[in-house]
């Protein structure tokens, strides 16, 4: 069974995962897709870019394989550049 495809039989749905359920998922996703990079929105310049705490950074950590650890990088310019592309399109439009 993938990762994906754990429905919670009591709701029908994949329940929204909080504390060490979350991490639990993250590292059989990562273990199932096996990434050449794990990009992390961490930024010590942009706030917008600094979307994990240093608690979830050491989570992260944790439930990540020695092997996946070296991969992660951060990728402070990610959200930055999403919202860049997204925001124009975002906005209403007038007509003159």
């Amino acid at each position: 069974m993938f990762a994906r495809d754990s429905i919670d039989s009591t709701i029908g749905r994949r329940p929204e995962l909080v504390g060490a359920a979350q991490w639990d998922l993250l590292r059989r996703v990562i273990l199932e897709r096996d990434p050449k990079t794990i990009a992390v929105d961490i930024s010590p310049t942009h706030a917008f870019s600094d979307g994990l705490s240093a608690g979830e950074w050491e989570q992260l950590q944790a439930a990540l394989p020695p092997v996946y650890q070296q991969r992660v990088t951060h990728a402070e310019n990610l959200a930055l550049d999403y919202q860049a592309i997204r925001a124009p399109r975002c906005s209403p439009r007038t007509s003159a």
